[in-house]
């Protein structure tokens, strides 16, 4: 069983801060259930607010009476809780992957209504081990192969999953024989359309031969400390070499990236594109490395475009896929594309396109910078400090986090 000062132990070693508010995911299964109680004493010790929420999808006739179930067992402990519903059209394929998805955006939405930062999730050892084999399967590197991480972030929220070291049996055994508390057995679990369900049938010849959950988590954390190792180096030489322009595009230089070992490479490449495109940025490693593979040329993917010449290379918002002219009133702050603008007169923002000439500067990037036009055309592009001769309007650009 988990003691509760090995679960203190745990959660307190994720959170860097004191906190007022903890919110937990709670299906019904074993192991959300036994977070909960755990993550309940540990609250209540503390003087800290606990929030439980339960998604239903829907996508079961039973989840409802589950979902009702949950309500029922947390209120008569004295544990606030709140049932978030999936509404809408479901999926017909992919139904994992965007089931998890909309779970997660109710999750995070449901914290962010009631200015909760910190979301605790059950994933544990089982959960980790069977990460790690389906990405396997599908050939991940290094980051996806360190699996789930203890902490992680997602949409400003903090996701903190402190039993991912833990078994499925030991947390059975706690609910079971320390909070005496029956537990929900998802059908979905035993059905082989899913991905993990069919993984899970090998797990006893998987085990015969050493390849248990405990030594793959053992394995995922120790990638997760090359991957950070690896995210340190890039970060450094983007920090150093790589130059960030204001007008929304990068530019990284031949002969220092060129030094580079080639996963180095492949992550400045993916950062600066994930520079560009920004929040909704989604990176895809082996697209990537086949992008690298045709360099130095003019290439495009993620809405983004690959500009080289003799000195290096930019990645710039490709044109096309940019936002159209947007009316802006006086002094009042716009969301257009990447960046945050402002101007202290009326005005339109756009792409520059053409209206401007630039040296130094290749057309196809420079077409992509943000500029504001008035009724007599171009008036100020903030990011190549130009101003129209004979022009009182001033503003500003900012890119967007």
């Amino acid at each position: 069983m988990i003691t509760s000062e090995e679960f203190h132990q745990k959660i307190e070693s994720l959170l860097d801060k004191k906190v007022s508010k903890i919110a937990v995911a709670v299906s019904g299964g074993a192991d959300s259930l036994c977070l909960t109680f755990l993550l309940n004493d540990w609250a209540v010790k503390q003087g800290i607010e606990l929030f439980a929420f339960t998604v239903d999808h829907g996508l079961r006739p039973e989840s409802a009476d589950e979902a009702s179930y949950v309500h029922d067992l947390l209120t008569e402990k004295g544990i606030r809780h709140e049932t978030l519903l999936w509404v809408g059209k479901k999926p017909q394929t992919a139904i994992e992957e965007k089931a998890r998805n909309a779970r997660y955006d109710l999750l995070i939405k449901a914290c962010k209504d009631k200015n909760i930062q910190h979301l605790c999730l059950a994933h544990h050892q089982n959960d980790q081990a069977e990460t790690f084999l389906l990405r396997l399967i599908r050939s991940s590197g290094v980051d996806g192969l360190s699996a789930m991480q203890n902490k992680s972030k997602r949409e400003d929220i903090t996701l903190l999953r402190p039993l991912l070291d833990v078994s499925r049996e030991r947390l059975q055994k706690t609910l079971r024989h320390h909070f005496h508390i029956r537990w929900i057995e998802d059908p979905s679990n035993n059905q082989p359309i899913y991905e993990r369900v069919r993984l899970r049938k090998f797990q006893q010849q998987l085990d015969a031969v050493g390849l248990t959950a405990s030594a793959i988590g053992l394995s995922a954390k120790r990638l997760a400390r090359a991957k950070e190792a690896l995210e340190w180096i890039t970060n450094d030489f983007m920090d150093k070499y790589v130059q960030k322009h204001l007008g929304g595009f990068v530019f990284v230089d031949w002969k220092r990236y060129s030094e580079l070992p080639l996963e180095i490479r492949l992550r400045v490449l993916d950062k600066s594109m994930a520079f560009v495109v920004g929040k909704q940025y989604q990176s895809r490693m082996a697209q990537i490395e086949k992008l690298l593979e045709q360099m130095p040329c003019r290439l495009t993917l993620h809405d983004c475009q690959i500009v080289c010449n003799k000195k290096g290379f930019y990645v710039c918002a490709e044109y096309a896929k940019l936002p159209v002219e947007k009316m802006l009133n006086a002094n009042e702050t716009t969301s257009w594309g990447r960046f945050e603008v402002l101007c202290d007169k009326k005005a339109t923002v756009r792409a520059l396109g053409d209206a401007l000439k630039v040296k130094n500067l290749p057309a196809l990037v420079r077409k992509t910078i943000p500029a504001f036009f008035d009724e007599k055309g171009l008036a100020f592009v903030p990011a190549l400090d130009y101003k129209r001769e004979n022009t009182n309007i001033n503003g500003s650009i900012q890119i967007k986090d």
